[in-house]
């Protein structure tokens, strides 16, 4: 009836998360975090300054090669991962059920380093991408 909504437990682990100093820790964060990614409007853009730690982008080895290397973040990506923890602690979290007798509405949107997409119901979100 209320819709679909983070797990307060969940949400408070990443509220609690420690500012992750080695890309495993940055990957175990991203992996928390990015369960939720369909409940947050812009997800891959909030987060791309965390990712490019993942593929090497920041002068690393990347997740891939070896993954306890130890990590500084610069600004961005700390203003990043406070964003993520901040956007997943409000309140404005919820997904809509659909009425499927109801017309959908779809907004995308993309740029040249993210894409996205939220298919909404009478203003309300259901899913976003």
């Amino acid at each position: 009836r209320n819709g679909i909504q983070t797990c307060p437990t969940k949400v408070n682990d990443i509220l609690n998360y420690k500012l992750p100093t080695t890309l495993r820790a940055l990957r175990s964060f991203l992996g928390l975090s990015g369960y939720y990614r369909r409940f947050v409007k812009d997800y891959a853009r909030i987060v791309k300054p965390l990712t490019k730690y993942l593929r090497g982008e920041n002068g690393n080895v990347g997740a891939n090669k070896l993954k306890a290397v130890v990590i500084e973040l610069d600004h961005e990506a700390i203003r990043a991962f406070e964003k993520i923890k901040r956007v997943l602690a409000s309140e404005d979290v919820l997904l809509q059920h659909p009425d499927y007798s109801q017309p959908f509405e779809l907004t995308t949107d993309a740029s040249s380093s993210a894409l996205g997409a939220v298919l909404s119901q009478n203003g309300r979100p259901i899913t976003m991408i």
